[in-house]
């Protein structure tokens, strides 16, 4: 019985070392990762990967977004028009701001649970097609650089 116990024991503990291990991959490897896909597939690569890369572990840590991050709904409360031809930084309280925390649904990802969409690559505060789009339940992670018509799902990394 002690024998049947440890070998239940070892095969769990090597799952978890395993699987533990599939999260040990750098953040900066996902990235490029990601972004050698993209190119594969015709779309826009990532361009500010620092910026990406921090979020990430911004949010895994923290379960929050850095503090540059405001939803549509904030901006639109400090002055902002909403439109996205308009850039956020013309309000000066939204200097350096993006846009980020926004509910998202969209029927490619799983409805089940919550979605948050985060601007990728704004210039000057203007908006991009490219989003982050996270789950707060099951801290998936997406990356769409054309306006949510497709995804590449991001690994868990640290």
């Amino acid at each position: 019985m002690i024998k049947k116990a440890l070998l239940v024991l070892c095969a769990t503990s090597t799952f978890m070392i395993s699987s533990s291990a599939l999260a040990e991959i750098s953040c900066e490897a996902e990235v490029e990762k990601v972004n050698q896909l993209l190119g594969q597939q015709g779309l826009t690569p990532i361009r500010d990967t620092s910026t990406l890369i921090r979020t990430i572990r911004t949010f895994d840590k923290t379960d929050r977004l850095p503090i540059d991050y405001v939803t549509s709904q904030e901006a639109k409360k400090m002055g902002w028009s909403g439109d996205p031809k308009d850039s956020l930084w013309f309000v000066w309280a939204l200097n350096k701001k993006i846009i980020g925390g926004d509910a998202y649904s969209n029927a490619n990802l799983p409805s089940r649970y919550s979605w948050i969409s985060v601007d990728l690559d704004s210039v000057r505060g203007m908006r991009s097609d490219k989003k982050l789009i996270l789950s707060e339940t099951t801290r998936k992670k997406f990356i769409t650089t054309n306006n949510y018509r497709s995804f590449v799902e991001l690994a868990p990394c640290r």
